[in-house]
């Protein structure tokens, strides 16, 4: 495990010193995954907002008003295309992320947490870009929809008539797809609550020219690429076919080629194989940060006779993991309470900043050796430098 572990923090060290010979090192957008996932977000909402105000949530006018917005009001083509193409944006930094952060060994211990509700908002994301590809009610609207009663166990199942409202497609479904559509980003900012608690200073924006030119590519795509609707949806003509958003509907494709030839093989109904091994999939990624857990080998210590009460360790803690509490002398010589730093170790990430933030040795990490911490600097120094600029040429 500590092979893999270093083996993947040599290779992402590497992605960055690339990135670094482009981009300043204030300015590399690798430093800012999650927050350019999250800036993405909210500009999926506010042009989200924008379109709400057009849609009608009915079978007989759901595609006229997104054509209607899409041709006939001002900019309406491209606030289509800019939600659209910045959920898809959304979705290739939260999956870099979550990359990132499981291949550098950071979803353990005190960011359990950060972790968990990391999943649950991948898999909310998928959730409401789905259900927004099910409210333009075209060709692939329809044909995901039958997917998906196909994927819960037929039309006739409980879960394929929960999911339209009723034994058949009604104005009820695209009304509860709506639901979903909207509803769910409100549960979402609470997971994005939780997904920053445990973390004292997290990076919820990218600085301004990172900014800028993510708004600035999609700004670019939505225009050489424009969002366009296949034809309206035909309730009693199912389509045979479909375009497919690789980043929200791969789902649909994996699970037309891996149950139908699980279940081929087995006997077993398709549907069955595919939510079993969706559901095993899911389970695993919230069970990681327990089935790789280490004990708390090297839990930080405060020697209470040297420390001030000075508060730089509980200030530069990065994990929330000290908190000052008041001794039991209660007054120091200067008329104020004496307080000391207190270790939580459930929240310690064994990281050492708190050692190097005192100036006065009142925390020690009692079992790291010196040549486990030569080790730990080798990944970033033993890399290679940026090549030198080439100098002039000689006259």
């Amino acid at each position: 495990m500590n092979r893999f572990v270093n083996a993947m923090w040599r290779a992402w060290a590497r992605v960055d010193t690339w990135f670094n010979k482009v981009y300043p090192q204030d300015y590399n957008p690798m430093y800012y995954l999650g927050g350019l996932a999250n800036l993405l977000f909210w500009l999926v909402i506010g042009s989200g907002i924008l379109l709400f105000l057009y849609y009608k949530p009915s079978l007989l006018h759901a595609y006229e008003s997104v054509e209607f917005l899409t041709t006939r009001v001002p900019y309406g083509q491209a606030i289509r295309g800019l939600h659209r193409y910045s959920a898809d944006a959304m979705v290739v930094w939260v999956v870099l992320h979550f990359l990132r952060v499981w291949l550098t060994d950071r979803y353990r211990k005190f960011r359990t947490i950060a972790w968990i509700s990391g999943i649950v908002l991948l898999v909310l994301t998928l959730t409401v870009g789905v259900a927004g590809y099910l409210l333009v009610w075209d060709e692939r609207s329809l044909l995901l929809v039958r997917m998906t009663q196909w994927m819960v166990g037929g039309e006739q199942s409980y879960l394929g008539q929960l999911l339209v409202g009723g034994s058949k497609i009604t104005d009820a479904t695209l009304n509860r797809f709506l639901f979903f559509h909207i509803g769910m980003p409100f549960l979402m900012l609470f997971f994005l609550w939780m997904h920053y608690i445990r973390i004292n200073r997290p990076v919820v924006y990218p600085p301004a020219p990172v900014t800028l030119q993510a708004f600035g590519i999609v700004f670019i795509v939505c225009g050489v690429v424009p969002t366009v609707s296949m034809a309206p949806a035909i309730i009693e003509v199912v389509p045979k076919q479909m375009q497919i958003d690789w980043f929200f509907q791969w789902g649909y494709w994996l699970a037309g080629v891996f149950a139908g030839a699980a279940g081929a093989n087995s006997g077993v109904a398709p549907y069955v194989v595919w939510s079993i091994g969706l559901l095993l999939v899911t389970c695993l990624f919230f069970a990681l940060p327990y089935v790789t857990q280490t004990g708390y080998m090297n839990v930080v210590k405060v020697i209470p006779e040297k420390c001030t009460g000075c508060e730089y360790c509980y200030v530069d803690c990065h994990a929330n993991a000290i908190k000052m509490i008041t001794t039991p002398e209660g007054i120091n010589s200067k008329g104020g309470k004496r307080s000391i730093a207190e270790i939580l170790p459930s929240r310690c990430a064994e990281c050492g900043i708190c050692v190097g933030a005192c100036p006065f040795g009142a925390i020690e990490l009692p079992q790291l050796q010196e040549i486990e911490i030569k080790d730990r600097i080798g990944l970033i120094a033993n890399l290679p430098a940026p090549e030198p600029a080439a100098s002039p040429a000689a006259d």
